[in-house]
């Protein structure tokens, strides 16, 4: 349906109120705290929060964006996890009443400046130019099943990840993950940039 309604707006017959999002903020620039928020992305992260602290993650770190147009919230925490080859994202996005939610665990590797994702949503982007990206989906896997997954290919594939054991490299990494996301997204007509 998505389909038919992008390539009727893209031949003009179809008009949608427009929905404004920020392009790609650092991720130092995005932290808040949990109550900034909305619920109910807030009780979903914070459900989702206590199982992965007792997968090994700790030290929560969150994120909000809110876009204006049509009505987007958006939400994410960031936990460091004990082995210090990864770190943890669940994000949260709702409209209306329509909420979705995925987890993604992240490493990366300084030799081949590889960034491994593997991911229990569907896949929301492309790898573009630059950053080399390996990335896994296992829609709706729980995050001990999407752990082991991770942790197998980085056995099997990447033995040097880096050391993830600070919110500065979690930072680096996200930075990288969302320029590609928005240059995809522009690329491919879903985003038009707009000079203010």
């Amino acid at each position: 349906m998505g389909t038919v309604v992008w390539l009727l707006m893209q031949m003009g017959i179809v008009k949608l109120n427009r929905q404004i999002v920020d392009g790609p903020r650092p991720y130092n620039e995005s932290l808040c705290t949990v109550d900034e928020i909305r619920d109910p992305l807030r009780s979903h992260l914070l459900s989702l929060e206590e199982t992965a602290r007792v997968a090994g993650f700790h030290s929560p770190r969150y994120t909000a964006l809110n876009s204006s147009g049509v009505e987007t919230h958006g939400g994410a925490v960031r936990m460091l996890h004990d082995s210090s080859r990864m770190f943890l994202q669940i994000i949260a996005s709702s409209s209306g009443a329509f909420m979705e939610s995925y987890q993604q665990l992240v490493s990366a590797t300084a030799d081949t400046g590889t960034i491994f994702v593997s991911s229990n949503g569907r896949p929301n982007y492309n790898s573009t130019g630059g950053t080399r990206m390996q990335t896994q989906h296992r829609v709706g896997a729980s995050l001990p099943a999407l752990a082991d997954l991770h942790t197998q290919t980085l056995s099997d594939t990447a033995p040097n990840t880096i050391c993830i054991d600070s919110f500065d490299i979690v930072g680096t990494v996200l930075d990288c993950l969302s320029t590609q996301f928005f240059t995809d997204k522009i690329n491919r007509g879903i985003y038009q940039p707009v000079e203010l």
